[in-house]
């Protein structure tokens, strides 16, 4: 199953890499991100210097077996040198701490290769000190860069300008219910970031509202498959399909998916922050009532996406038409870890251009979850990977506090997120 895509690497030869911190190569913090975040592959190109998530999956073992020795020393000197007094920047320290974070929430999943033993406490209690001592303060988190605002002045046309303007056609979503917009991406991504969904019919704001009205009261929104199809006398959720007459909203209309990034507080609070990680926009050019199920048509959207580069002070660019990335990389998806799978394997040997076979195109890495047709290939209703109810979520207009709400408790519920409290306060 591919997920939504979480940001460009920049592979290629190292001496076009940015440096993730400091022009010098040999600074604590560039030392600190390449040792624990910086891979390469089995034919020398190097990948991680400038992407939103570290390039871990469910059955990595560099940071516990492979490369235990070096992480642990990079980390060991950082601690003892004070190295978080050697940056002030507020956006560079949120970077660093929610790789860190990143890679301490992978660091308690179920171990895949029943190999790494003391080494696990060993990295967590080091990643709680770090990530601790990098804590931001109120004043830092309010200086943390309104990206969004400056990219959508300057990078195209096709970023929306007014995004969350009141007056704007574009309407922020809830759920009636009261739970996450996104929930397969709030849990993708450890709760560390907060999703909003936000929406805009080509007659504007009206007639959103309108449309989303018109879906919450349609009855039914599940029928019965034909008779031949449906042994079963009473069908259950499982066994109906989605309504091909469901109201469809017209040509034109575009769908927006937000990252914004959390951080954690000097009091150890998760806080969602203006900080936009990334936006993706898919605009629908053809609707097919009768697809309600994945897979078809892919010149139904155009998918337009913009992602933070820490390379460029956190300003987003727009990612090419052409670009490749690897485009699942989300450790809660229990991938294979490309760089450590044996390099004789023909899935992801290197191919004889050079290219890894794990790199895909970005702007179809979503194509999977979303390709059905109009209000059907839009997960936040549809949830066909979603739990299975009686009747679609309630969609309405809500505030985007309300998800940042949602993730805040999501998180605190969370067992990595309890076991990094529990040795935050052991560093008291």
């Amino acid at each position: 199953m591919v997920f939504f895509h979480v940001g460009p690497a920049t592979g290629g030869e190292a001496a076009t890499q940015p440096r993730a911190y400091h022009s010098d190569p040999h600074h604590l913090w560039n030392r600190l991100h390449e040792t624990l975040f910086v891979r390469t592959s089995t034919d020398g190109m190097r990948f991680g210097h400038d992407r939103l998530d570290p390039l871990l999956w469910a059955n990595t073992r560099y940071p516990l077996v492979d490369r235990h020795a070096e992480v642990l020393r990079v980390l060991d000197e950082f601690i003892a040198s004070n190295g978080e007094k050697l940056v002030s920047d507020p956006l560079q320290r949120a970077f660093l701490q929610h790789d860190l974070w990143t890679m301490f929430d992978w660091s308690t999943i179920v171990d895949p290769h029943g190999a790494r033993g003391r080494a696990t406490p060993e990295l967590q209690n080091r990643l709680a000190i770090v990530i601790r001592r990098l804590a931001l303060s109120d004043a830092e988190i309010a200086a943390l860069p309104n990206n969004y605002v400056g990219a959508a002045a300057s990078v195209g046309a096709d970023l929306p300008r007014d995004l969350w303007k009141p007056e704007s056609g574009w309407v922020n979503l809830g759920l009636e219910s009261g739970t996450a917009v996104a929930p397969i991406h709030l849990g993708d991504f450890g709760g560390r970031s907060v999703f909003n969904v936000v929406v805009r019919l080509p007659d504007g704001r009206a007639a959103t509202l309108q449309y989303l009205e018109r879906l919450s009261s349609f009855e039914p929104p599940w029928i019965s498959p034909p008779p031949a199809a449906n042994a079963a006398s009473s069908p259950s959720r499982d066994q109906l399909i989605p309504n091909p007459a469901l109201p469809q909203f017209p040509l034109g209309t575009r769908w927006a998916l937000v990252r914004r990034m959390c951080v954690i507080d000097t009091k150890g609070n998760v806080r969602p922050t203006r900080f936009v990680e990334s936006i993706q926009i898919r605009r629908y050019d053809v609707i097919d009532p009768t697809r309600t199920f994945v897979g078809g048509n892919e010149a139904a959207q155009k998918t337009f996406e913009y992602v933070a580069s820490r390379a460029r002070a956190g300003a987003l660019r727009r990612v090419g038409d052409d670009e490749v990335d690897f485009t699942s990389v989300q450790f809660r998806s229990m991938g294979v870890d490309l760089f450590e799978f044996p390099a004789q394997d023909s899935a992801t040997a290197p191919r004889n251009d050079g290219r890894h076979r794990g790199l895909r195109p970005v702007l179809q890495s979503s194509r999977t979850c979303h390709s059905a047709s109009g209000i059907h290939s839009v997960q936040t209703y549809s949830r066909i990977f979603g739990p299975h109810t009686l009747r679609p979520p309630q969609l309405l207009e809500a505030g985007r506090e309300i998800e940042e709400q949602q993730t805040v408790q999501w998180k605190q519920r969370q067992y990595d997120f309890g076991l990094l409290q529990g040795l935050w306060r052991r560093t008291d």
